[in-house]
């Protein structure tokens, strides 16, 4: 393999040997109109809630899917996969994953759902997210289509006080949380 991209990048794609061809511009918003006689995707988003700061391990990153469902769907599926640029999945949601059994149907109209990533939970670094639209068990409806990527550097967040060249000995962690609580001061 020869490659003169960042040598995580290079990394990433030899260890994952082609396995998750989910490459993506970094693209912060798609508009297009995807789907099948089922639902129709015109918008999937993802920005920072700081909006003047940018992306930054500080802030809370959301992603939104915009579109319409056409007709009765039991078992819709709408949600994402976040992926770090090791190509590791680090997490996979739902639009209802907090809703009990059985199912219900979603009823035909426009929608709009948003996912939030708490500020301090991810590490700097690049990001993708390919977005799961189908129906369980059926089939999927869109595939690669509207995915989106991003990338969060760490100018506010957690982990700053040593700084840390990706490239050598350094750290390759994609989660960075706060959970130090308090210690013999």
């Amino acid at each position: 393999m020869v490659s003169f991209e960042n040598v995580n990048n290079v990394i990433g794609q030899y260890l994952s040997d082609g396995a998750q061809d989910q490459s993506v511009e970094n693209s912060e918003e798609w508009n297009g109109n995807e789907g099948d006689e089922n639902i129709r995707i015109f918008k999937t988003a993802v920005y920072p809630g700081d909006k003047a700061g940018g992306f930054h391990t500080g802030t809370d990153i959301f992603i939104e899917i915009e579109g319409e469902v056409l007709k009765p769907i039991l078992g819709l599926v709408m949600g994402f996969t976040l992926w770090s640029q090791f190509e590791y999945e680090l997490a996979y949601m739902l639009f209802d994953d907090d809703q009990s059994p059985p199912v219900s149907e979603v009823k035909p109209g426009l929608f709009r759902k948003r996912f939030k990533i708490p500020a301090n939970s991810l590490a700097e670094g690049e990001y993708k997210i390919q977005f799961d639209i189908g129906i369980h068990m059926l089939k999927r409806i869109v595939n690669n289509e509207c995915n989106l990527a991003f990338t969060l550097v760490n100018v506010s967040g957690n982990g700053r006080r040593f700084t840390v060249n990706y490239g050598t000995r350094g750290r390759s962690s994609i989660l960075r949380p706060s959970w130090y609580v308090a210690g013999d001061e």
